[in-house]
């Protein structure tokens, strides 16, 4: 009989890593730590990003997004555990939100196990 998961622990345990490598990530004028992760927040053009102070007078725009955390999420993911992933998953159900055709909705990651017989199965979709 396979190994039943506590999906809901183990997600707890994923968040936390992601939250981590997230706070430690360093900006386009930062000087990374040794566990700085590789992915940095880079710089940004718009207004709506986030001022950051330099050295001196000097400041610089920043963009934070979702996708940061979805690139941090596929780190922690790859880097070993029991979960398959995929990104930007489609629904297995079509949808209607707006207008009259059904399609199919889309969750930022969908994580997998592997069943009894050992095919993959959906345990959980994450939204980032």
């Amino acid at each position: 009989m396979p190994h039943i998961r506590d999906v809901a622990s183990d997600l707890v345990e994923i968040n936390e890593e992601v939250c981590r490598r997230v706070w430690r990530m360093v900006a386009v004028g930062d000087v990374p730590s040794a566990l700085a992760p590789r992915l940095i927040y880079p710089k940004y053009n718009r207004t709506s990003s986030i001022v950051k102070q330099l050295p001196g007078d000097a400041t610089i725009k920043l963009r934070r997004s979702e996708q940061e955390a979805r690139f941090a999420y596929a780190e922690v993911l790859a880097g070993g555990g029991v979960y398959y992933y995929s990104v930007e998953s489609p629904t297995e159900e079509d949808y209607i939100q707006t207008g009259t055709k059904a399609i199919s909705a889309r969750s930022d990651m969908s994580l997998y196990l592997p069943k009894g017989d050992g095919k993959l199965e959906k345990a959980y979709m994450i939204s980032v």
